[in-house]
C-alpha cells in the first residue's frame, strides 16, 4: 500500500487578503494515490495559521465524490457507490477554494 499522494496546483502564487483580514487561495489538488488513512495536504493547510474551510468541486475529474476533512487536513474520497475508495487508487483532480486565517 503507497501513501495517500497530493499535488497542489494554485492559480496564483501566494494567498489573497480578503475582508476581515481573512486569506484565501484556489486552485486544484490532484489525489493521484487515494489512501484511507488519509494525509495532511500540506499545499493546501501549509498557508493558513488555523484549520482552514475548504469547499471541493462536487466531482474529481475521474468522477469521484470528495470531502475535506478539516481534523486531518485532507480529502476522503467516494466512489458512485457512496462507499470510501479502495487504497491506491486515482482519485482525480479536484477545483478547490481554501479560506481561513492569515
Amino acid at each position: 500500500m503507497a501513501a495517500y499522494a497530493a499535488a497542489v496546483t494554485l492559480n496564483h502564487r501566494r494567498t489573497r487578503t480578503i475582508d476581515s483580514g481573512l486569506k484565501v487561495i484556489y486552485g486544484s489538488v490532484n489525489v493521484s494515490n487515494y489512501n484511507q488513512t488519509l494525509a495532511e495536504i500540506t499545499g493546501i493547510t501549509g498557508h493558513f495559521k488555523g484549520t482552514p474551510t475548504v469547499v471541493l468541486e462536487s466531482l474529481s475529474d475521474n468522477g469521484y465524490g470528495g470531502t475535506w476533512v478539516a481534523a486531518s487536513g485532507s480529502i476522503k474520497c467516494w466512489s458512485a457507490e457512496n462507499t470510501q475508495m479502495s487504497n491506491d487508487t486515482d482519485a482525480g483532480a479536484f477545483n478547490f477554494i481554501a479560506i481561513g486565517s492569515p
